[in-house]
């Protein structure tokens, strides 16, 4: 929107339902959409137009995020996992990842390798090594939910925040 009075070039309305999560892929070819249901749409950006829905969740998706390529998709979700997605395949999930003890309220795909981080109600930030399908190092920090995890650009370091007031900044290996 350029100046006040311009309209938004586009308002979508993809499911019905109480939307909690949004990302857009670093590409500019998708938006991705999460609701409390556990429904993500996954939407052409130019047009608007629904691509496909991404199965797997059975909760609320807290949380989105695109690979730098964007080829993958996770998602955060009220059922303690997350799901690596296939954006550009039809078939969808390519992995479940599993080990939040309460709700992932937060993931974030590195900039620069095949791995994510995810932070969650149980007070914990995970580092996941995407391709093994596991986590590798958690964070204890926290003492409260984990609402947010971020990577530096070059992929080298992370911010997590939670209800503790805290932001917590690693350097990682």
């Amino acid at each position: 929107v350029s100046s006040a009075g311009d309209k938004p070039e586009a308002v979508i309305t993809p499911h019905g339902k109480f939307v909690m999560a949004v990302a857009y892929s670093p590409c500019g070819r998708f938006l991705a959409s999460g609701a409390i249901d556990g429904a993500i749409h996954l939407f052409d950006a130019a047009s608007g137009n629904l691509i496909r829905k991404l199965e797997g969740h059975s909760k609320g998706i807290r949380s989105l995020s695109f690979s730098a390529d964007s080829k993958t998709l996770l998602s955060g979700c009220e059922d303690m996992t997350i799901i690596v997605h296939d954006v550009v395949a039809a078939g969808g999930a390519m992995a479940t990842l599993i080990g939040h003890d309460s709700w992932v309220l937060s993931v974030a795909h590195s900039p620069e390798s095949n791995e994510c981080l995810s932070g969650g109600s149980d007070k914990r930030v995970r580092l996941w090594d995407l391709g093994q399908r596991q986590c590798t190092h958690t964070f204890t920090e926290h003492t409260d939910q984990v609402w947010s995890v971020a990577y530096n650009p070059a992929g080298n370091r992370f911010v997590s925040a939670g209800d503790d007031g805290l932001l917590v900044v690693a350097q990682l290996s």
